[in-house]
């Protein structure tokens, strides 16, 4: 049963005035829950971009208006029933279930984790299917998608992380093994990209140990793949994303009290809010760049809003 939605603080503008008054993260969270209501109206699916990723980052962000409140109540509906995520849209070539159960169960691990959920029997349920999709490695993957991924579509090391979180937040008793394992992997991966590289500092400050030198290597991988106007690519010399500046920013709030990183996170949140558009979003992060997607566009807006709630403080 849905717990009852905070409507107090992040007051959406519904006048000219109050729009112009309101937070670049109110902005993003007002767009982001147009989308989680339009998509499933309209095209009688739940998406993994605007019912997995941008409910992710709607929970994520904090209390919520009442019209964002209103508009996402059947997504939040939907991910409390996990047996019904493998029927739901049309059979096809763009329907990929092992995505989308990945991002439903990513979504209803963070309702859980701020109490939008109350009780946790959906989770685990969702989270025993998790597991059988683990590979030998240890690792989740989607087939055809490279580590550094998309928005959209989590590279392998993005992707094992979320779901090794998720079982953390269902059981950590239970799925022990499965976490034991995604640890593993985690620890393990060579840390050769920015994506590598964020990935590495929020891993290493969850359910594993950390590591000095691989926390070092990230680090220094971060510093010298940063431009000059404080955003991330992909890799060490790629032009800024917001995508890949989010993750970074993910990985950085992670170091709390590290008077080093201050200026990184500094210009990383300039980055973003710099770049975010009138109506709330920001363009999406493809790959290959300069593409046009609303999965991305959705999702990139989504891991913005979580980078720029994390480290707001």
């Amino acid at each position: 049963m849905l717990a009852p939605l905070l409507v107090a603080g992040l007051l959406v503008g519904q006048t000219s005035g109050e729009s112009q008054r309101s937070t670049p993260l109110a902005r993003a969270v007002d767009w982001l829950s147009r989308q989680s209501e339009l998509w499933p109206r309209e095209h009688r699916c739940y998406s993994c971009h605007d019912s997995g990723d941008a409910a992710r980052a709607i929970l994520a962000s904090g209390p919520r208006a009442p019209q964002v409140q209103d508009r996402v109540k059947s997504t939040f509906d939907f991910l409390l029933h996990p047996s019904r995520w493998d029927e739901n849209g049309p059979k096809g070539p763009f329907s990929d279930k092992r995505l989308a159960r990945l991002s439903f169960s990513f979504a209803l691990a963070t309702a859980v984790e701020t109490r939008a959920v109350e009780g946790k029997s959906a989770l685990v349920e969702a989270a025993t299917a998790l597991v059988s999709l683990q590979d030998p490695d240890g690792s989740w993957s989607l087939e055809g998608v490279e580590d550094v991924g998309s928005p959209a579509t989590p590279g392998r090391p993005l992707a094992t992380l979320l779901a090794r979180d998720t079982l953390t937040a269902a059981d950590p008793g239970r799925f022990q093994q499965a976490i034991t394992r995604a640890n593993d992997y985690l620890a393990n991966h060579p840390v050769v990209t920015i994506v590598d590289a964020a990935v590495t500092l929020m891993a290493e400050s969850g359910a594993a140990p950390r590591s000095t030198d691989r926390t070092r290597a990230a680090l220094t991988l971060i510093r010298e793949g940063r431009s000059e106007d404080g955003g991330w690519g992909p890799r060490r010399q790629s032009p800024p994303e917001t995508f890949d500046t989010a993750l970074v920013l993910l990985g950085l709030s992670r170091l709390p009290g590290d008077e080093a990183i201050r200026p990184l996170v500094a210009g990383a949140r300039s980055y973003l809010i710099a770049r975010q558009g009138s109506d709330g979003s920001w363009d999406e992060t493809t790959r290959p760049t300069g593409g046009v997607s609303h999965a991305q566009r959705v999702s990139t807006t989504a891991w913005a809003v979580l980078a720029l709630k994390a480290t707001a403080h």
